[in-house]
């Protein structure tokens, strides 16, 4: 099923008119693919922001959350955990500056 409403994108699966199950997302700063549950991004998935950055993890109620690698437009990447969106616990940053 597709929704669209000007501003936003959806294709996937719905549920009492809610995207719930696997579908993708596309709106003015990002797209999303994977998992929904009450119209939230919930479970594994991936984004591809406007400013170039990618995420590919687990959500939990619209946020990044559990496990999941975030990479800058500059080539930096964090691996590690995340919990309501912010980074948490356990993790690896990792640049791109070369060594001189």
């Amino acid at each position: 099923m597709i929704f669209n409403n000007g501003k936003s994108y959806y294709e996937g699966q719905f549920n009492e008119g809610k995207a719930t199950g696997k579908g993708v997302r596309m709106c003015e700063y990002d797209v999303y693919e994977g998992e929904f549950e009450d119209g939230l991004l919930n479970g594994p998935g991936s984004e591809l922001l406007k400013n170039g950055g990618t995420y590919k993890g687990n959500y939990k109620n619209d946020k990044k959350d559990g496990y999941g690698m975030f990479t800058w437009s500059n080539g930096c990447t964090y691996k590690g955990m995340y919990k309501d969106g912010n980074l948490h616990g356990h993790g690896v940053f990792m640049t791109n500056i070369p060594k001189n």
